[in-house]
């Protein structure tokens, strides 16, 4: 097939959560395309959720993740959004990794060992 303009509506990326005494794991996740445009947006209202010097809720966090997680794969949990906050209260920066797996998916940049 040849190189399609438009964009699948979905993709599947992996953040490496790290899961207290076993190290990090794979988390795989289904995450909703945004164009250029709209994923600068997007990642600089990542910015304001803490702009005041306080941490953001599992729940803020998750509501804002939640814009580009519509699911997972592999997870012992069916994914709904209380899930979603459920690992995010439960793993300290899983937010984070997810977060940073999303863009490096999106852009196809990858970090280094």
């Amino acid at each position: 097939m040849s190189f399609k303009i438009k964009a699948n509506p979905t993709f599947v990326g992996e953040a490496r959560v790290h899961v207290p005494g076993e190290g990090p794991k794979s988390l795989k996740l289904v995450f909703k395309h945004k164009t250029s445009e709209e994923a600068a947006d997007y990642y600089r209202r990542a910015a304001d959720l803490s702009s005041d010097g306080a941490q953001p809720s599992s729940r803020e966090f998750a509501n804002y993740l939640l814009e580009v997680v519509e699911g997972w794969r592999d997870v012992d949990t069916e994914f709904s959004p209380d899930a979603f906050v459920e690992l995010l209260a439960n793993y300290t920066f899983a937010a984070r990794a997810i977060h940073e797996a999303y863009f490096e998916e999106l852009s196809g940049a990858r970090r280094g060992n």
